[in-house]
């Protein structure tokens, strides 16, 4: 969600996923935000249009943290099935 200088409050549906269990964002030049979830996916949003960039899957459980970096290029997450992936945001 974003609040655009007019006022208004952006949203962005996130559809039919599980639980969302982390979120990060970044502002660097482009907004995004990165969602990672109990169906074991991370999610790419765009900010500005509030459409899906990607889904990266590779986790084999819960995914429970989530951070990108302030160049939106890395994204970094951690899960219960006990691992930590780095991740290419491209």
């Amino acid at each position: 969600m974003r609040r655009k200088s007019d006022g208004k409050i952006v949203l962005i549906d996130f559809g039919p996923v599980k639980e969302i269990k982390g979120l990060a964002i970044t502002t660097g030049g482009h907004t995004t935000i990165v969602s990672g979830s109990e169906d074991k996916t991370i999610k790419i949003w765009d900010l500005a249009t509030g459409s899906l960039k990607n889904t990266l899957t590779g986790h084999t459980w819960v995914v429970t943290s989530i951070a990108i970096s302030s160049d939106g290029q890395t994204i970094v997450s951690g899960s219960d099935d006990k691992t930590i992936k780095i991740w290419s945001a491209r």
